[in-house]
């Protein structure tokens, strides 16, 4: 904001970093989630270990989750003064 950004620009760039590493988790864990499933395929009895809406609803949910978390700290980075963090 002190080199003329907007307020909106700013909770735009706080909610981009954080759905990158959303994303990044999220692919992290489906791929790690299909790998761990497949290996234990011969233990799991009665469970489809494969149920991939299972897989996309608990991704939604934690993208949710991860967008909820992000909306606070940047209306918090928007509120600041940028006189009072250039001082600092």
């Amino acid at each position: 904001m002190a080199l003329g950004a907007s307020r909106q620009k700013v909770v735009r760039l706080v909610l981009r970093h954080g759905a990158v590493f959303v994303g990044t988790g999220i692919a992290i864990g489906l791929v790690g989630a299909y790998v761990t499933a497949r290996a234990m395929r011969g233990v799991l009895f009665g469970v489809e270990p494969l149920d991939l809406p299972r897989f996309v609803a608990v991704a939604a949910f934690v993208v949710l989750i991860a967008i909820a978390a992000s909306v606070g700290p940047a209306l918090r980075a928007a509120r600041v003064d940028p006189n009072v963090l250039l001082r600092s």
